[in-house]
C-alpha cells in the first residue's frame, strides 16, 4: 500500500521533467528564429501568399471599368501540334469591355496506340477587376464561371455552375497574361474565331446531363487509360517514364502549376512507386519533397495516385520503379 504514493509521486517528477525539457526547447528555437529568421525562401513564399491579398486598395467603379476596356478583346492560346504532338492546347478567350467572359479550350490527344482525341470545355463567365497587386504588376479579378460544358467524342455534359476564382491579369506590349496564362491578339475574321465545330451556346442547354466531377485533365487521363495494351514486364519502367514526360506533364503538372506561385514549384520531383500487373500504382513517395513547395507536391502526390499504366502481359507481380521527372 506504501508503493502507490511514491509510483504517483515519481510519475508527477518524471512529467514535469518532460515540461520543462519541452518549454526548454521551444524556447531555443523562438530564439533562433528571432535571430535568423525562417529559411529564406519559405519567409519569402509565405509573405509574398499574404502580401498578395493584404490590405489591397480597391479600385473605384471608374477604374474598374476603365480596366475592362483594357483587357477586352479576342485573344488566343495556342500550345503544341495537334495533328502531330501527344498532347496540344488551343485556348480561345472573347473578353467584352462589359467583363462579360467566353472561353473555349480545346484539348489535342494523340495516344501511344494511333488515336487522336478532342476534348473541348465551353464557359461562360464574368470578370471584375478589383486591385492592383502589391507591386503594382498586375489587376487582381474577381472572376466567376456561370455555366460551363465539355464535349468529348463519346459525350456532353454541363459542369459546376456560378463557381468564383481570383485571376491576375496583366498587358505586356500586345500581350494578355490571364490566369498565369499567355494569349496574344486574334487578327482574324471575327466570325471565324471560334473554333467552327463548337457551340458556345451549349452552356446554356438545359437538355445536357450533369458531369462527375470533370476538368481536361481528367477527360485526357481517360483518354491516354483508354489507349493502353498490355506491355512485357520488361519494358514497363521505361514506358512509365515515356508515358510521365510525354503525356502526364503536360496534362497534369503544367495545368496545375499555374495555381501557385512559380517559387513554390519544384524544378523536378523524385519519384518512387510500385506499378502493379493491372497499371495501378500504389507506394507512392515523392524524395524530393521539400517544405517550401508542400503545397504543390501534396496537391501533385494525390493525382499521380490515381494514374494508370499499361498492364503487364506476361509477369504480374508488382514492379518498383524510381524515377526523376521533369516538372518545369
Amino acid at each position: 500500500m506504501n508503493r502507490v504514493p511514491v509510483r504517483r509521486k515519481n510519475n508527477s517528477f518524471f512529467t514535469a521533467m518532460i515540461l520543462l525539457v519541452a518549454l526548454i526547447m521551444i524556447w531555443f528555437v523562438h530564439q533562433g528564429l528571432n535571430k535568423s529568421g525562417l529559411p529564406p525562401g519559405l519567409a519569402g513564399l509565405l509573405n509574398s501568399d499574404f502580401e498578395n491579398f493584404r490590405a489591397l486598395e480597391q479600385f473605384t467603379e471608374e477604374r474598374t471599368d476603365e480596366i475592362k476596356k483594357l483587357i477586352a478583346g479576342f485573344w488566343i492560346y495556342s500550345e503544341g501540334d495537334e495533328r502531330s504532338d501527344p498532347v496540344a492546347k488551343r485556348e480561345y478567350l472573347e473578353i467584352i469591355d462589359n467583363g462579360i467572359i467566353w472561353h473555349v479550350k480545346q484539348w489535342f490527344i494523340n495516344d501511344p496506340a494511333g488515336g487522336r482525341h478532342v476534348l473541348t470545355h465551353v464557359a461562360h463567365g464574368y470578370t471584375r477587376p478589383y486591385s492592383y497587386s502589391m507591386d503594382g504588376s498586375v489587376y487582381f479579378s474577381e472572376t466567376r464561371t456561370m455555366r460551363q460544358a465539355f464535349i468529348t467524342p463519346a459525350d456532353t455534359c454541363y459542369g459546376a455552375s456560378q463557381q468564383d476564382e481570383i485571376w491576375q491579369f496583366s498587358i505586356n506590349g500586345s500581350l494578355l497574361t490571364a490566369d498565369r496564362r499567355e494569349y496574344t491578339p486574334y487578327d482574324g475574321e471575327l466570325r471565324e474565331f471560334f473554333p467552327a465545330d463548337v457551340d458556345i451556346d451549349i452552356v446554356d442547354k438545359v437538355t445536357l446531363r450533369k458531369c462527375s466531377s470533370m476538368d481536361l485533365s481528367r477527360l485526357a487521363k481517360r483518354v491516354l487509360a483508354g489507349s493502353f495494351v498490355a506491355l512485357p514486364a520488361s519494358v514497363r519502367n521505361q514506358s512509365a517514364e515515356s508515358l510521365i514526360n510525354t503525356y502526364y506533364k503536360p496534362i497534369v503538372f503544367d495545368e496545375l502549376a499555374r495555381r501557385y506561385d512559380p517559387r513554390a514549384i519544384p524544378d523536378e520531383m523524385q519519384l518512387q512507386f510500385t506499378l502493379n500487373g493491372d497499371g495501378s500504382i500504389t507506394n507512392l513517395r515523392n524524395r524530393s519533397a521539400a517544405l517550401v513547395t508542400k503545397r504543390f507536391d501534396d496537391m501533385v502526390s494525390i493525382d499521380i495516385g490515381g494514374w494508370l499504366f499499361p498492364p503487364s502481359a506476361d509477369n504480374k507481380e508488382p514492379q518498383r520503379v524510381d524515377l526523376t521527372v521533369k516538372v518545369r
